[in-house]
């Protein structure tokens, strides 16, 4: 009995131990927690401060980004406006433009009849014609006498070249020394005329191109048959093709047997005011071409005409001589290039008028990056 008193004892002294290392720790327990509680005061109100300071910090950065994002739109336009304005005139850009005719053009406003020709010239076209008879007279202006590039085209002009620039990059490729190919046309030699290829010589403001499919066509200034890829499509006929130079006659041939060509007719012969002999070709290398009419060539064929193309390099005037007779009686739809002097410019378009035979005009350009190059006349009887 006495043993289990001394472990009773023993058990409350043990008890009394614990109660006493249990109260230590409480005490330590809640000076830890006191010290917790002042550090996530410090901490609360540290973050606090801090949240508002980011707050802050935010704001400026909003007020920063709405300053500067204007700057930004600045600098990401000009880029890529900058990008976008990559072709200029450089003068001498052109073989053709090279010879003068810059100058001539020029000279010819010196003529005291000059307003009345630009007055006739303007006379009945509609809006788009005269925009482009100011530009084209406005960039003669610009580029005269200038012996570095100049910024001469619009947004929507440099964007079309470029677009161009990219599909022939793309879809042109060397078959072989005398076969080029540019997506489903071939020519015997890389020449890929951005007008007839991407403009197709303006035939898309003719009123009703399917007028011609019954009719034929006369091409004349055929040179390689470049032309002949896009016309002879268009009717159901033949093209007549009129080439009188030997190594452009060779090509047009050999173009004709690339493309598989069945509805052309070649003739190496000038178009011209009569017929006879005329002497054609650079300086260097001239030659002797048989000179024919259009006239007498229709009648001889006794063909319906439907589209007359020509670009002869000057000689259109006197086309117009041998080929007044079937203009006038089957009254074709006309595509003249007017570029070459001006006097084809201010005179032929008069002309065609002054035989009364109730045709309304256009004048087109294609896009290059020439001023006067593939300048067009396009006449056509609604």
């Amino acid at each position: 009995m006495n043993d289990l008193y001394e472990k009773l004892d023993h058990i409350d002294l043990n008890i009394q131990e614990l109660d006493k290392i249990n109260s230590e720790k409480f005490k330590q327990l809640e000076t830890t927690i006191a010290v917790i509680e002042r550090n996530l005061s410090v901490l609360n109100k540290d973050s606090s401060e801090k949240l508002v300071q980011a707050s802050r910090n935010i704001a400026n950065l909003n007020k920063k980004n709405a300053e500067i994002l204007p700057e930004l739109k600045k600098i990401k336009y000009y880029i890529e406006h900058s990008i976008e304005r990559c072709v200029f005139y450089k003068p001498p850009f052109d073989a053709f433009e090279r010879k003068g005719v810059i100058d001539a053009f020029l000279e010819f406003r010196n003529r005291p009849d000059f307003n009345q020709c630009f007055l006739n010239l303007m006379s009945g076209l509609d809006d788009e014609s005269r925009k482009t008879l100011v530009r084209f007279h406005r960039r003669i202006e610009l580029v005269h006498g200038i012996e570095d590039q100049i910024d001469l085209l619009t947004q929507e002009e440099q964007q079309e070249i470029r677009r161009q620039n990219q599909y022939m990059g793309k879809n042109t490729f060397k078959l072989s020394d005398d076969c080029f190919c540019m997506g489903e046309f071939m020519l015997p030699v890389n020449m890929f005329n951005r007008s007839i290829f991407f403009d197709k010589h303006g035939l898309d403001h003719i009123n009703d191109i399917r007028k011609l499919e019954g009719k034929h066509i006369i091409d004349g200034g055929a040179f390689i048959g470049d032309s002949l890829l896009i016309l002879h499509k268009l009717t159901q006929k033949q093209v007549h093709c009129f080439e009188p130079i030997s190594n452009h006659y060779k090509l047009l041939e050999k173009t004709i047997q690339l493309n598989n060509i069945n509805n052309a007719v070649t003739n190496k012969v000038a178009l011209g005011a009569e017929c006879g002999m005329l002497e054609l070709g650079p300086p260097e290398d001239t030659e002797k071409v048989i000179v024919g009419t259009l006239d007498d060539y229709v009648t001889d064929k006794n063909i319906t005409v439907g589209l007359i193309k020509v670009d002869i390099e000057g000689f259109e005037q006197e086309f117009l001589k041998g080929a007044k007779e079937t203009i006038c009686k089957q009254k074709p739809t006309l595509l003249i290039s007017i570029y070459h002097k001006p006097e084809d410019l201010y005179y032929i378009k008069p002309i065609i008028e002054s035989w009364n035979l109730g045709y309304t005009f256009k004048i087109h350009k294609a896009i290059n990056a020439q001023v006067l190059t593939e300048l067009t006349l396009i006449a056509e009887v609604l």
